[in-house]
């Protein structure tokens, strides 16, 4: 799948919810976080209003910053828990 990041975790997103997939989060490097960034804007990623949380969104999906590349959805559906590159 071609496009930009922020394009195709939106259409996989929307796929998933589409069937009934539970989303846990979105894994992400700060390389993926920044195209996200540029492609959508400053508002595609907001951070948690409670001070206690260390939490960061993408819609209403939790963002989690990590060292592997790229992107990845974490969901759970009938086959369990799976990661599903973007």
């Amino acid at each position: 799948m071609s496009g930009q990041l922020h394009e195709r975790l939106d259409a996989k997103i929307g796929e998933l919810r589409a069937a009934g997939v539970a989303i846990t989060r979105i894994d992400a490097s700060p390389q993926a976080i920044e195209q996200l960034f540029i492609g959508k804007g400053e508002s595609a990623i907001l951070f948690d209003a409670d001070p206690s949380r260390d939490t960061a969104w993408y819609g209403d999906v939790e963002l989690q910053a990590c060292a592997e590349p790229g992107a990845r959805l974490l969901v759970v559906g009938a086959d369990g828990p799976q990661n599903i590159e973007i």
